[in-house]
Parts: structure tokens; C-alpha cells; sequence
């Protein structure tokens, strides 16, 4: 059957408008990938305009195995096995197919690895529009495991040579987005696994997370880290008999995590905030709940400021802000597209119920979040999204971590991990979800 290079035609995907893409799969004879990139890109093409059907249905030629060569591109393998390549612009549209020939054609075993890619659009003076795309091929058996096998270097050869080209080609939806890596507990175990489950997760969530960017194009994004970033060692006395990573370690790929979130999102808003609150498992801590000073004597805080001196040695990353809170405070807001968000971590509270009589006293006491549209809270580890006052609204995040078996084998209870997703702007929700 013949069809556009690259792209099914527009005709077959107005053939099976309505289904979905697994039906549209079955009905064209083809893969639900296929289907699922090219509505997205049609919806790509749609909003350029007529134009660009000229170009794509005019490429129509029968199936082949040929494929027309990038027109060049950068290839970086790394120490861990990974592979990226960044092609130079090009008028050719490309797809996942192309990141896959791009491996074999440098003779690597695609079977091996798990490649996603992402592209962006730059219009010339011209009005031509080119793509440039970013491919990254992890291996499989490497994937869970990757930031564990980090030096003590890595954080600064992460960033020294990252590069993108933002997305500028197309003003931004009006709304914010909004992500909240929360309690990933780096080093605790449990039913779900340890450290490298966590890590998947984590990595999983902040992909899904730019895949949304991409397509929503927000105004801003809002990367609000809730707290317990690593499970330290004096929280519970269980904790040194339970956890797979030293304290050093378990720094080490909380760092490594959180800026490889930046580094996926960077590229698909035009401003990245990146904030963060103190927390109990955070706590420096002497020996078993005793505190090695204030409440920011902090390993999140810390890890934050580490990420932010990286980030600052990198000019490509100059539209990444960092917030975080008050010296001595807990809680801290900031604005995005119209909204107050609020954010702490939750342990000030006994349960997440108590979340909004905490607020209250908040707000009564005139401190930092009183005036938030939404509270963001960690800590309780269950998603849950309830009303407060007069329009406004508590948000308690999902956790990365493992679970807790002890909690499970007490309730028989077991909350869904991710990160908790949404879209904002003047005070109001959307698009909410769990990464």
C-alpha cells in the first residue's frame, strides 16, 4: 500500500477518526505507535497550517526498507552505555523508525536498548519550518541501574556538555505545568523493589511528563519537589538494616535524578522553576529523630543548591529558577501563570486530613503560603485532591518510593506511585494527572 514517507496519509487517519488508536491499529494494518505519532503530528501540522499537507502527501511512495540519511547529527555514547544523537535541522520529518535505523546504521543492536526521541520546530526568516529531533537509546539492562554507577563527578560532567534548541517557534499556551517529584526515598526497600525500581519510576514519570510538554507546549513549568528526596538513615531504626545505599549514595542518585528531570524539560517551555522544601526524612540528623540543627540544615535543600551551581555553569540553561524557602521557614509560594502555589512538605501535620486546619492557621498567622490558590503537600504518600475555603485547593502528591510493607501489612492499603501532574493558571486546575 502506498503512503507518505514517514507518516500515514491523512486520508487513512480520517478513515478511522473516532477509534481508538489500537482500533485505528487493527482496522489500517499497522502498529498503535504508528498511529498514536501521527495524529499527534497531524495535530502538529494543523496548527501551521494547509501548506504542509502539499509537502507530506506529495512524498507518497510505496513501502520500502530505504530511508533518506540525516541530514547530519551529533552521536555521544556514554560511560553507562547511553546513547544520544541530535540531528541538525532538516525539512525532513522524522519518526521513532528513523532512531531506530539512525542505531543500526552506526551498527548498534537495538534490541538492547529503549529509545525514545523528541523533536522542535524553528520557522527561518524564510518561513521555511525545520526539525531538529533528540534521540536517546538506554540500554535495557542498564536502565534501572544507570545512576547508580556514578562517580562522584557526575554532576558537573552531566551538565557540562548538555545542549538543546527551545522550542520558540510557537507562543505558549497560556497555562503552566505543573510536576511534584515527591518522597522518592532513594535507598529504602520494600514489596516494589529498591533503589533501581525507584529510579525507573522516577525516570519514567519525568518522560511521560516531557511527552505531555510537548504536545501542551505550557508557558511555564513548575518542577515542585516536595521533600523526602533521599530515606536517610534516623528516621526509623529499621533503616540501616533495610536500605541499599549509604547516605553518600543515596545523594548521589537523588542529585543525579532530579537534574536529569530539569534536563528532559527544559527544552519545551520558555521558563523551568525548579523548587523545594525541607522535609522529615531529609532532616540532617545526628542519630535516631535528632535533628543536626534548623530545619534547613537539609538534605534536599542541599541537594537543590548542588543541581542549582551545576545548572549555572551551563548557559543553555539560563531560563531554569530556583526557589526555596525562607531561611528558618518550612513552607514557601510562588507564582506561575496567574496561580499561588504552596508548598510544604506535610509532616507538619498529623494526617493528611489535618492538612487544611494546618493551612488555616497558616493563612491566620500570615505565613508564606496564606494567600496560595493551591497547596502542594508530600508526605502522605496517597494522591488526593480536596476543596478549602472559598476556591482553594490541597493537593497531596504520590510518592516515587517503594511503598511501605509495614503500612500495607498494617491497613492492607497500597497507593499508586508517580508524580502528581497539572496544568494552572489564574488559580485554577487542569489536565490533572499522575505521571
Amino acid at each position: 500500500m502506498a503512503r507518505a514517507k514517514y507518516l500515514l496519509r491523512k486520508a487513512d487517519l480520517n478513515r478511522v477518526e473516532g477509534l481508538s488508536n489500537r482500533e485505528a491499529a487493527e482496522v489500517l494494518g499497522v502498529g498503535k505507535t504508528t498511529v498514536q505519532e501521527a495524529r499527534n503530528r497531524y495535530r502538529e501540522y494543523d496548527a501551521i497550517g494547509p501548506d504542509w499537507w502539499k509537502v507530506v502527501e506529495a512524498t507518497e511512495e510505496p513501502d520500502t526498507e530505504e530511508r533518506v540519511t540525516l541530514g547530519g547529527y551529533s552521536f555521544e555514547q556514554k560511560l553507562d552505555g547511553t546513547i544520544l544523537a541530535t540531528t541538525k535541522p532538516t525539512d525532513e520529518p522524522q519518526t521513532l523508525e528513523d532512531a531506530y535505523q539512525l542505531l543500526v546504521d552506526k551498527k548498534v543492536d537495538t534490541s538492547g536498548y529503549d529509545v525514545s526521541y523528541g523533536f522542535v520546530e524553528k520557522e527561518l526568516a524564510s518561513g521555511k519550518v525545520t526539525h531538529q529531533y533528540t534521540m536517546r537509546a538506554v540500554p535495557t539492562k542498564n536502565k534501572a541501574t544507570s545512576a547508580l554507577q556514578l562517580n562522584a563527578d557526575d554532576l558537573l560532567r552531566a551538565i557540562d556538555r548538555y545542549d538543546f534548541t527551545p522550542l520558540v517557534t510557537r507562543t505558549p499556551n497560556p497555562e503552566s505545568l505543573v510536576i511534584t517529584p515527591s518522597d522518592m526515598q532513594i535507598g529504602k526497600t520494600s514489596f516494589n523493589g529498591g533503589t533501581p525500581e525507584t529510579i525507573e519510576r522516577v525516570l519514567n514519570s519525568f518522560t511521560k511528563a516531557a511527552q505531555f510538554a510537548t504536545e501542551f507546549r505550557p508557558r511555564e513549568i513548575v518542577i515542585a519537589e516536595l521533600g523526602d528526596p533521599l530515606e536517610n538513615f534516623f528516621s526509623t531504626s529499621s533503616q540501616r538494616e533495610t536500605n541499599d545505599l549509604d547516605i553518600t549514595g543515596q545523594i548521589r542518585v537523588a542529585r543525579r535524578l532530579l537534574l536529569d528531570g530539569i534536563k528532559q524539560l527544559a527544552p519545551y517551555a520558555p521558563v523551568i522553576r525548579y523548587a523545594t522544601v525541607p522535609s522529615n526524612h531529609g532532616s540532617v540528623r545526628v542519630n535516631f529523630k535528632m535533628p543536626a540543627g534548623d530545619n534547613h540544615n537539609d538534605w534536599g535543600l542541599e541537594i537543590a543548591a548542588q543541581i542549582e551551581d551545576a545548572v549555572r555553569e551551563n548557559d543553555t540553561l539560563h531560563h531554569v529558577v530556583f526557589h526555596r524557602p525562607e531561611h528558618l521557614y518550612e513552607s514557601m509560594s510562588l507564582e506561575t501563570s496567574g496561580t499561588t502555589l504552596g508548598m510544604v512538605h506535610g509532616h507538619q501535620a498529623r494526617s493528611a486530613d489535618k492538612i487544611g486546619e494546618w493551612w488555616k492557621g497558616q493563612d491566620h498567622g500570615r505565613q508564606p503560603v496564606a494567600n496560595a490558590d493551591i497547596l502542594l503537600v508530600g508526605h502522605w504518600h496517597s494522591f488526593r485532591v480536596q476543596h478549602s475555603g472559598n476556591g482553594r485547593w490541597i493537593m497531596v502528591s504520590p510518592a516515587s518510593d517503594a511503598g511501605s510493607d509495614w503500612f500495607t501489612n498494617i491497613t492492607g492499603e497500597w497507593s499508586k506511585s508517580g508524580m502528581l501532574g497539572f496544568t494552572t493558571s489564574n488559580g485554577q486546575w487542569n489536565n490533572l494527572s499522575i505521571f
